[in-house]
């Protein structure tokens, strides 16, 4: 029992989940994976022309933040348009 236990949790971490309209998460979200370059993009074309050949450690929130950066690291960009012209560094 326990082992079909643990086999259906492996399951569930490997599934894909859409979200639409509004949500609520109490606790902690975990966005990283292990093959990202723990860079976090959310919103339109956040980081779209960031190289993730390597670790960047970037953190992009909002619509085209940091848009042009594409060898930038250890960034944090918040708002719409916030580091949009930040290309490096």
């Amino acid at each position: 029992m326990l082992i079909l236990l643990a086999c259906f949790i492996h399951l569930l971490n490997a599934q894909h989940l859409d979200v639409e309209g509004h949500s609520l998460i109490l606790g902690n979200l975990d966005l990283s994976h292990m093959n990202d370059g723990t860079t976090i993009n959310i919103g339109p074309n956040a980081g779209i022309n960031t190289d993730f050949t390597i670790n960047r450690n970037n953190t992009f929130v909002g619509s085209n933040t940091g848009l042009l950066n594409t060898s930038g690291h250890n960034n944090s960009f918040f708002g719409s348009f916030a580091g949009v012209l930040s290309c490096t560094h």
